[in-house]
């Protein structure tokens, strides 16, 4: 197996990714491509950037949250609140902010940063 690339496909409108966490060994993979494609059949492909790198995403830019259990949110990202072991998300379509576990993160892609070809 090459453990340079991964990549993975799944559609935006579907809210479950069936055994994300055991198909990707993330010890093996250095860099995950994951192609998002929207329900008109337009993708684009994103860099899925480790949990542990969440520090580095930008406050307010719109993420794509990758959970361990398969869920998948989007939304703009409110803060990182370590003590708590959450983070606040304001979803694109509501006002309201809610709350992800950090420790059930596995990853998450930076929406504004689609991979040139």
């Amino acid at each position: 197996m090459n453990t340079d690339v991964l990549e993975f496909e799944f559609t935006m409108d579907k809210s479950q990714v069936v055994g994300l966490r055991e198909i990707i060994d993330a010890a093996a993979v250095r860099n995950i491509v994951a192609t998002l494609t929207d329900n008109q059949g337009n993708s684009a492909k994103y860099t899925v950037r480790p949990a542990n790198e969440l520090e580095d995403a930008t406050e307010n830019a719109c993420l794509l949250f990758l959970m361990r259990d398969g869920n998948i949110y989007q939304g703009y990202l409110k803060s990182i609140e370590e003590d708590d072991n959450m983070i606040l998300v304001k979803p694109v379509t509501t006002k309201y902010t809610f709350g992800l576990p950090i420790s059930g993160l596995f990853g998450w892609i930076d929406m504004s940063q689609p991979i040139n070809e």
